[in-house]
């Protein structure tokens, strides 16, 4: 199907270069709710999401698509952008990409469209976990006050990222610890010179760490995990919802942890 006009609504900065690709193909793209992005140079802004959906073939919703089922995700726009609002200007069936599934996105009208989630696609999830990984430890470095090389890293999960991380990581010279589930990830950890843990074994752990980067979206860093932790780990949550690093659980454990130190 050759796309003559795709609209961008929404998003973050990834969007924004999205669009831009796509204009540089020499496709007409128009955006709404982009309007603080400093790199939209061919793409056309639209005044209205009329005007930005009018005629396109497809439409590119951001990831997430909303946080609250209302207002689409649009951090780089002051207007409230609402689902409903975008698909009642929507005219002709248009194809919707959307950045998670659309049981997630509890909004009926989805249901007359023909809906594509573009973060199921592997070649998407095995590019993307290459700028996660060295966002990851560029945070991890800023963070910690500590370089990479001679830091002591444990990645929870062995998918796309996991992986990505672990060899980033090992390759700068951390060392490197990834826990997993299944036998063939545990030996693919040791093939590639890292240490391979159980993660249901993860609560017995007695390794001191430097970071903790979590990749599974379960709860996996529960209260157990925490309170045996050694050390006082930095923990990255890298893991989409309903994440694994028990949130509450981190910061009541941070604040109990940071009285006995304080004792001590």
């Amino acid at each position: 199907m050759l796309l003559k006009k795709i609209a961008v609504i929404g998003g973050d900065a990834r969007f924004a270069v999205c669009a831009e690709l796509f204009a540089k193909k020499g496709c007409e793209c128009a955006v709404f709710g982009l309007e603080k992005a400093e790199n939209l140079l061919m793409a056309t802004k639209s005044a209205t999401i009329y005007d930005a959906v009018s005629g396109c073939d497809a439409i590119i919703l951001p990831i997430p698509v909303s946080k609250d089922n209302d207002q689409a995700f649009s951090p780089l726009s002051d207007f409230k952008i609402s689902l409903t609002d975008i698909l009642e200007n929507i005219k002709g069936d248009p194809i919707i990409f959307i950045g998670q599934s659309k049981e997630s996105v509890q909004n009926s009208q989805l249901s007359e469209f023909d809906i594509i989630t573009y973060t199921a696609s592997k070649t998407f999830a095995l590019l993307g976990s290459v700028p996660t990984a060295e966002c990851a430890i560029s945070t991890a470095t800023y963070h910690s006050r500590k370089c990479c090389c001679n830091s002591r890293y444990l990645i929870v999960g062995c998918g796309n990222v996991g992986k990505r991380l672990g060899l980033l990581s090992k390759n700068m010279g951390a060392d490197v610890f990834i826990s997993a589930r299944k036998k063939e990830d545990l030996a693919w950890i040791e093939a590639h010179g890292m240490i391979p843990l159980k993660t249901y074994d993860l609560s017995s752990e007695k390794v001191e760490f430097d970071v903790i980067f979590n990749t599974v979206p379960h709860m996996v860093l529960g209260e157990q995990v925490l309170k045996n932790l050694k050390g006082y780990p930095l923990i990255i949550e890298l893991a989409s919802k309903p994440y694994g690093a028990g949130f509450k659980q981190k910061r009541e454990y941070k604040k109990v942890r940071s009285a006995k130190k304080k004792d001590n």
